[in-house]
């Protein structure tokens, strides 16, 4: 299983380097803004999809999602993706 817990303080500092507040960083995402604060308050239970992370990492204009873990992934997984597979990926939202 992956480990794809995320980091609320480096959540929190990539968003601030964006200048993005839970809110725009939710609405950029197409998410609920209570889903961005739930990761920013580093609860236990559920956890983001790879498809996810991946958006998130897109929305703030990060190179891997493992810039916002707790742990790293699988290097396999780390590549945020090309614009077409971002794209693919928004367009599911």
């Amino acid at each position: 299983m992956l480990a794809t817990k995320i980091d609320p303080a480096k959540l929190k500092a990539a968003m601030k380097r964006k200048g993005l507040t839970p809110r725009t960083l939710a609405e950029r995402m197409g998410l609920n803004p209570s889903t961005i604060r739930y990761y920013l308050s580093g609860k236990r239970g559920k956890r983001p999809s790879y498809a996810t992370l991946l958006a998130l990492a897109n929305a703030l204009g990060l190179e891997s999602v493992e810039e916002i873990l707790a742990s790293s992934l699988s290097s396999d997984f780390t590549n945020v993706g090309n614009k077409e597979e971002s794209d693919a990926l928004a367009s599911r939202r």
